[in-house]
């Protein structure tokens, strides 16, 4: 085993913890990715000098800090059953992303963000679209927001590295499998061999379901078809990616005659623009039968969740802010209850702005957090939907005339603790690092067991700077606010701290 380098153990179905013995392996690079592996990963993980792949498991937690220096040698994406920050996530415009996994072995080539050109030798109408690949040494998954619904998928590959048919054949061969929404479309997929040669374009097309707002296209190199020792650039390549919704009657079909072509790496973001503009339209169905995630593989119609709140009636509202009134909603026959916000007619009405911050904020997912579930944004009336919290704010709760809730020592703590968890995990966001700019006690809410969660984050950035400037002259003489950001309007993460002391350490 000494003279073992590399080894990929990944989608095998493993189970249990990381063996300690493990340890000791002499390795250079090792995968267990797309496992069922468990428990919490070891402290040692971090210290080994292994470029080491544990993306796709279900373990607890990661036990320790990652070293600065180790973050380009350990891939977590994905990683924990519990939120994880996402380093090996990118985002390149908020409303859509993807992953990528595994190490290639040339150091010229080693690159966790690859992009492959080659125009010379491709003879076709649209050699541009073909020119261009995203390529990954074992996995990538590209993730876009979409509509519940059906949805015709176009994959176009042209292999664009492996150039000389006589090296191909003798000795580089790329084949992999393509999954889409988990399930396996193409098994040991050779782009060169279904084209009839390097450099040919191919097609193959597909039908998707989307259920939970989310469609996940992934490739997968298992090892096969390439003789190299050790293997470079042969994981899965795409050159672009065509997406557009199965049309439901003729008249829909004939508004969608053009293809939306996502070429890739740049061009990704037209899908979510032209699906944003056809939202608007209304051309993805009656608006009052739009489905609205209410929970896991949970849905209502738009018109059944405004019936829920009695058409926003006073007496279903249960809180008010400078970003609109929340109200509550009780659906299923009471067995499911989330709060509805109806934003403010000041927001932004720029619907493309509106669904990239709404999508921002639904991927952030923390304990201390309060969940975004969904969004509604038509003309006149912007929507958000959160998860439930039946103990309202800490407010309401220590403050409250109705209130009989009752707080020890211990509990009052644990709830400090709770936002101070949240707050760092807004602030140290791999991605995101967002500071919330209103921490007070009618933002932090508490659910069902006393938790603490943070309400009302991301919401400064739906408003203009002259109304932001409005809502800080409202809240500066309530002194729960950072004296440079009342008068300077500086934002750092410090105004969170000044309002989490001002707004709730001081009041416990």
């Amino acid at each position: 085993m000494s003279n073992l380098k590399y080894l990929d153990l990944s989608f095998n179905n493993l189970t249990g913890r990381i063996p300690q013995s493990m340890r000791g392996l002499n390795l250079t690079h090792l995968s267990l990715a797309k496992n069922k592996l468990n428990d919490t990963i070891p402290d040692w993980v971090g210290e080994v000098k292994t470029r080491l792949d544990l993306s796709y498991n279900n373990f607890s937690e990661v036990s320790f800090v990652v070293p600065d220096d180790k973050r380009d040698h350990l891939n977590l994406f994905s990683c924990c059953s519990r939120s994880t920050d996402p380093d090996q996530l990118f985002v390149p415009s908020k409303t859509w992303g993807y992953s990528l996994s595994g190490d290639f072995f040339s150091t010229e080539s080693n690159s966790s963000n690859f992009i492959q050109n080659q125009s010379f030798g491709i003879h076709v109408p649209e050699a541009e679209l073909y020119s261009v690949a995203r390529i990954a040494p074992v996995f990538l998954s590209y993730y876009a927001y979409l509509h519940k619904g059906k949805y015709n998928v176009a994959l176009h590959f042209a292999e664009i590295v492996f150039r000389e048919k006589e090296s191909y054949s003798i000795l580089k061969r790329r084949a992999f499998d393509v999954y889409i929404q988990d399930e396996r479309m193409l098994t040991n997929f050779d782009i060169a061999e279904e084209a009839k040669g390097p450099g040919e374009p191919k097609t193959r097309h597909f039908v998707a379901d989307v259920n939970d707002s989310v469609l996940e296209i992934s490739f997968y190199w298992a090892g096969k078809g390439c003789a190299d020792d050790p293997p470079t650039l042969n994981g899965p390549l795409i050159s672009a990616i065509s997406i557009t919704p199965v049309p439901q009657h003729s008249a829909l079909w004939r508004k969608l005659k053009k293809a939306l072509i996502i070429t890739l790496p740049s061009s990704v973001a037209v899908l979510l623009l032209l699906l944003a503009f056809m939202w608007k339209m209304g051309w993805l169905g009656k608006t009052e039968l739009r489905e609205i995630q209410i929970g896991q593989d949970k849905h209502v119609t738009l018109q059944e969740l405004i019936g829920a709140t009695r058409k926003f009636s006073s007496k279903m509202e249960i809180g008010r802010g400078h970003f609109g009134r929340v109200y509550k909603a009780e659906l299923e026959g009471g067995q499911t209850t989330v709060a509805v916000k109806r934003l403010s007619t000041h927001s932004k009405e720029n619907i493309e702005e509106l669904l990239n911050e709404f999508y921002t904020l639904k991927s952030l997912r923390h304990e201390n957090l309060v969940q975004l579930l969904d969004a509604y944004f038509g003309e006149g009336l912007h929507l958000l939907i959160y998860e439930y919290m039946p103990n309202l704010s800490i407010a309401d709760a220590f403050f409250g005339s109705k209130s009989r809730l009752k707080f020890n020592w211990e509990t009052r703590f644990n709830i400090c603790l709770g936002i101070a968890r949240g707050l760092e995990h807004l602030h140290e966001h791999p991605r995101l690092k967002m500071v919330h700019r209103d921490i007070k006690a009618e933002n932090i809410l508490l659910d069902g067991a006393l938790n603490a969660k943070i309400s009302d984050f991301g919401m400064a950035s739906l408003y203009t700077e002259e109304e932001q400037l409005m809502i800080i002259k409202v809240e500066a003489p309530n002194g729960h606010m950072a004296p440079e950001y009342a008068i300077q309007g500086i934002v750092t993460s410090k105004v969170d701290v000044y309002s989490f002391w001002g707004g709730y350490t001081r009041n416990c």
